[in-house]
């Protein structure tokens, strides 16, 4: 997904796309979510037994999960960090934001959900912040890759949600009466704003809107039940 963990062979860093199927937590028809899941996990090489997710909520709440945690669903979380082999954290998403951490001094791996409520309540920031406080990170040593993820080419939004980014106005694009956020450029704007080297952030290009055969997209088709994609990050065993 990214050339910028490719150098990290213990790291595995993947995200479903549509042809996966629908992955979200909490589908009407559970047992087709579940077969879903577990289908991509074998397909790249993880077993569900040892996957943590993140029961999201749109907000900043960033959780540390270890080995006892494996299988669990963390409720009211849309941050989560590990230390641990073989224990891999995981989102989903279908125009929010996946947004990948890898610490390279500490062995750290993190995901984040990232959509603009979780951006204007700096759920980077906290994520980051979290390593620095239980793992001793250094944000020089952060690597992070951002995205996919709606772009601005689609993503209009009223004024009060475009005033609460008015700190970064090159990522509010004015066209007519309507206002476009690009939510990659504000996560990346963040990230640097707590430390993150610019060299050690790589933006993935691809649009969920646009990409409609690749990945799900709730601003284009507002699916009910929601239809997403599932973001996994976390080290393996013996590597």
């Amino acid at each position: 997904m990214f050339d910028i963990f490719d150098t990290h062979p213990e790291l595995l860093v993947a995200m479903s796309e549509k042809k996966d199927g629908n992955l979200t937590l909490g589908d009407t028809d559970e047992e087709i979510m579940q077969k879903n899941r577990s289908k991509f996990l074998e397909r790249i090489g993880i077993e569900s037994k040892n996957v943590v997710s993140a029961d999201l909520v749109h907000g900043n709440n960033v959780q540390v999960v270890l080995r006892r945690d494996r299988a669990a669903i963390i409720p009211e979380t849309d941050g989560l960090l590990t230390n641990e082999q073989d224990v891999y954290v995981s989102i989903t998403a279908a125009d929010c934001l996946p947004v990948f951490f890898y610490d390279l001094r500490k062995n750290v791996a993190g995901l984040a959900h990232a959509g603009w409520r979780g951006l204007a309540k700096s759920i980077l920031p906290n994520i980051v912040d979290t390593m620095a406080r239980e793992f001793g990170s250094s944000s020089e040593d952060i690597i992070v890759g951002i995205g996919p993820g709606i772009g601005d080419c689609h993503y209009d939004v009223k004024e009060d949600v475009a005033k609460q980014f008015e700190d970064f106005p090159s990522a509010i694009r004015n066209a007519g009466k309507k206002q476009f956020l690009d939510l990659k450029k504000i996560a990346s704007f963040q990230l640097r704003d707590v430390g993150i080297l610019k060299k050690n952030i790589e933006i993935h290009p691809a649009c969920t809107y646009c990409k409609k055969s690749t990945y799900f997209s709730y601003r284009r088709t507002k699916p009910e039940p929601i239809q997403a994609m599932m973001a996994v990050i976390g080290m393996r065993q013996g590597i």
